[in-house]
């Protein structure tokens, strides 16, 4: 099975939520016996209404900060969080929040390094996470995807990543 991580989605984050969304939907389409979604529904998360609920689903219901935190934590610690995705074959996070997984491959979509070219533009705490987590979630991912060229090479520059490792997809402009 494998699972995409909805979560930016259930919480309406902006871009990353139309991204996790369509992608799903996107997948799900083509082959809906393949998929599955994760997603940290919170306390104030909303299932998309446009993904279909007769997919598998597997959800955790914490804070957003906690939940951030407690991920990068099992990073650093080599925790495997398998029992949350229990028969995942591969894990793709949407945003930059890498599951911990062990045995399971991982693939990464970077949108950008904003927080680590431009800090000024982040609040203390996000700047302080964001860079402590993006380089091992980049370094600890199987596979990443850049939504451009140009976050490819920064991803290259700004965290020593094998360029073999980190695949071009461009993003669409979502329909109407």
């Amino acid at each position: 099975m494998i699972y995409v991580d909805i979560s930016a989605a259930v919480h309406a984050r902006a871009g990353l939520g139309r991204y996790s969304e369509k992608l799903a939907q996107a997948l799900i389409a083509a082959q809906p016996e393949r998929f599955a979604l994760f997603y940290n529904r919170g306390k104030d998360g909303r299932f998309p209404p446009s993904l279909p609920t007769n997919i598998p689903q597997k959800s955790v219901q914490w804070g957003y900060k906690p939940w951030r935190m407690a991920v990068l934590l099992g990073q650093w610690g080599h925790l495997g969080f398998n029992q949350l995705v229990p028969d995942a074959d591969l894990f793709h996070a949407t945003e930059h929040l890498l599951l911990p997984l062990r045995g399971v491959p991982t693939v990464l979509t970077i949108h950008d390094l904003i927080p680590q070219l431009f800090p000024a533009y982040h609040k203390k705490l996000n700047y302080w996470y964001l860079n402590a987590a993006m380089p091992l979630y980049c370094h600890r991912a199987d596979a990443i995807v850049a939504v451009s060229q140009a976050t490819r090479e920064d991803i290259v520059t700004q965290f020593g990543i094998d360029p073999a490792k980190i695949h071009v997809v461009h993003e669409a402009q979502a329909s109407p």
